[in-house]
């Protein structure tokens, strides 16, 4: 009587109106959950303190509950309100309201300063300030997708546990700490789901009627373990350990596709809430969790991103956000380059700075299919005076465009590259008619000349597509050149033997984003960069993490160094 009254002042803390569960288990149906109630639980960074720091984890994270759930359903009282809850549709239950706010759960950023000191080939701008963020890439498209509303990932235990599920459910996590937050963290879930009154054998109905599993389903020793040590609370601590197709036990929750089926359910704030609610300590992390690939996107729009995107200002945040999320290719963006060519959304220099703490790394140009008024080339001066920018791109020539605008272009080029100073890295575009890619360079490569521009300018050659024979001309005339690669890097056959016998401590990887999406995205975000590099990974024979690798030191040294590359030879 004490714990039913106990349980019943903490559902009213909660602000709880939930009705009453019926106590029998096969009148549970699958549409028995009531997502309207919404306990106030710390997020974000107030639940990332230790457990005992937290008096929601608190609430949630006693071991004692345990006593309150044991496998006996006890009878409850029905009562009108929670038969009218029973009336309720399946699709109704499940419906999770839009929540534009809410940040992405398969994005964590986490900032710090580099303070390197290294000798600079340049005079570059101050390292920005080191934003990691974790990102996924394509799809896999012969994966489930995943349960959860709006999510468009793929039902597979790694995007699970990076996307929707607390880390504190991770099988290779044991000890008595991890049973009590487990415990909590399910109590929660309970709680927004149920109710109060109801009980852990409940939510293993609940969750067996939402059809997981199809049938008997083995477990990793791993997760026997947990298993073994989860069941112990309930004198349920002997085997076999494994998922049955019903009649389950408590320890069947802790299977990350039955907790991933059930939470589902739950709106989408409170989700993000039963995520953060338990977090693991800096130790925990450091052990259980992968350590994902770093990548440097060398190329990428911001400001046309954010505009096919429709987001109101320019964050990389809700850029990568704006990517469909799945864990095919997962990696850590830790830098980017991000390219300001179109005069009408050229930064003011008030956001520079801004710019910079997203740890980017700016480039202000002209695009050659672009024009710019007197004023504008003004304008584009005082950005490419200030310490903040650390490139002039990109300019170049298109010969995509009809011939009567090919001087045109080459004007606007030579009026753009007197801004140029030796302390600023030149990012060159340079597109020729579908064949004709080579005569495009090697025009270039004598506009260049003439002008003239310096034999040991940094130059970042944006998405390289020549041939052996143009590249060698090239380097001989400008040995501190860089060459941009993408997605398209395969299209030709010439184009791949370029790229597979560029020295590749030459090759920066580049999404060009919102440009060349990975398929069935509409947009390009940097966060298709592991996808790219899966693309290069078979051209140099070798694995994706091993392009996203080099190409990102490469991105370093010359974007945040001011260094030609290692090599001297092609």
């Amino acid at each position: 009587m004490d714990n039913d009254i106990d349980m019943a002042q903490e559902a009213v803390l909660l602000g709880e109106v939930q009705g009453d569960i019926e106590a029998e288990e096969a009148s549970i149906p699958a549409a028995l959950a009531n997502p309207s109630v919404t306990p106030v639980i710390a997020t974000g960074s107030t639940a990332r303190s230790a457990l005992s720091e937290t008096p929601e984890a608190a609430r949630y994270g006693s071991v004692s509950w345990a006593e309150q759930v044991e496998l006996s359903e006890r009878p409850t009282r029905r009562t009108r309100r929670g038969r009218r809850s029973r009336r309720k549709s399946t699709a109704a239950m499940a419906a999770t309201p839009s929540d534009a706010t809410m940040p992405s759960p398969n994005l964590q950023v986490t900032v710090g300063t580099t303070n390197k000191v290294v000798e600079r080939r340049v005079a570059v701008p101050p390292p920005p300030r080191r934003v990691a963020m974790t990102v996924v890439g394509m799809r896999a498209p012969s994966l489930r997708g995943c349960p959860v509303p709006d999510c468009g990932g793929r039902e597979t235990e790694a995007h699970a546990f990076e996307a929707h599920l607390p880390h504190i459910f991770l099988a290779s996590l044991s000890g008595r700490d991890v049973v009590s937050r487990r415990t909590g963290a399910l109590k929660f879930l309970i709680s927004s789901l149920m109710g109060a009154r109801a009980t852990l054998a409940q939510l293993v109905r609940y969750g067996e009627a939402l059809g997981f599993p199809e049938g008997n389903e083995e477990v990793s020793s791993q997760l026997a373990l947990a298993m073994k040590e989860f069941g112990a609370l309930f004198g349920q601590s002997e085997g076999p350990f494994q998922v049955l197709a019903h009649d389950n036990g408590p320890q069947a929750l802790l299977h990350w596709r039955f907790l991933l089926r059930v939470a589902a359910l739950l709106e989408k704030s409170q989700l993000l809430q039963w995520r953060d609610l338990f977090p693991l300590s800096e130790e925990e992390r450091a052990a259980h969790l992968p350590r994902l690939p770093e990548g440097f996107d060398a190329h990428f729009h911001l400001d046309r991103t954010s505009l096919r995107l429709g987001l109101k200002g320019l964050s990389l945040r809700q850029v990568v956000q704006g990517k469909d999320k799945d864990s095919m290719y997962p990696f850590t963006l830790t830098g980017g380059t991000a390219v300001f060519c179109d005069p009408d959304t050229w930064p003011e220099p008030e956001e520079l700075p801004a710019l910079r703490e997203m740890g980017l790394v700016l480039a202000v140009g002209l695009h050659p299919k672009k024009v710019a008024s007197s004023e504008q080339f003004r304008r584009l001066g005082t950005l490419l005076s200030s310490p903040d920018v650390s490139a002039v791109g990109e300019v170049g020539i298109d010969h995509t465009v009809p011939p009567g605008e090919w001087v045109g272009q080459r004007l606007r080029l030579e009026k753009v590259l007197k801004l140029l100073t030796p302390a600023k890295i030149l990012v060159l575009h340079c597109r020729g008619l579908p064949g004709g890619e080579d005569d495009a360079l090697f025009s270039l490569l004598m506009h260049l000349q003439c002008i003239p521009v310096g034999r040991d300018q940094l130059i970042h050659l944006h998405l390289f597509q020549g041939s052996m024979g143009v590249l060698r001309r090239w380097l001989q005339a400008y040995p501190n050149t860089y060459f941009g690669v993408g997605s398209r890097a395969d299209s030709l056959p010439g184009r791949r033997v370029a790229v597979a016998e560029l020295h590749r401590s030459r090759v920066l990887l580049e999404t060009d984003s919102p440009h060349f999406p990975c398929k069935p995205n509409r947009h390009g975000t940097p966060a298709d960069l592991g996808w790219t590099g899966a693309i290069i990974a078979p051209i140099w024979g070798c694995t994706w993490q091993e392009v996203l690798a080099i190409t990102a030191r490469n991105a370093r040294r010359l974007y945040v160094d001011g260094l030609p590359p290692e090599s001297t030879g092609q």
